[in-house]
């Protein structure tokens, strides 16, 4: 794994698609790469097509939050969008 990846939040964006708020715990994120992670005895292959940074105020300490937009079917999007299940959940992320 490159990088690992803690997820806070997941929802939908009309239009765009499945979206995952969280923080990167280790590494470097980048489009094409694939978030891997597992929730209710299902492994989840996600490929992060777009990468929104977070704002962080100067000496706040800690990781800065960032959007990832993924790439999933409509039944991982029904599935994951708003999920509390997923909040906390570790990805760990390879290159494309």
């Amino acid at each position: 794994m490159k990088a690992r990846f803690r997820i806070g939040d997941s929802f939908v964006i009309t239009g765009r698609g499945l979206a995952l708020l969280g923080e990167i715990l280790e590494g470097t994120l980048r489009r094409g790469d694939e978030l891997t992670f597992h929730l209710n005895d299902k492994t989840y292959h996600l490929v992060i097509t777009g990468i929104d940074m977070g704002v962080r105020r100067v000496g706040e300490k800690g990781n800065p939050f960032v959007g990832l937009l993924v790439r999933a079917d409509e039944q991982e999007t029904v599935e994951l969008d708003r999920n509390v299940l997923l909040r906390g959940t570790i990805a760990g992320v390879a290159s494309a």
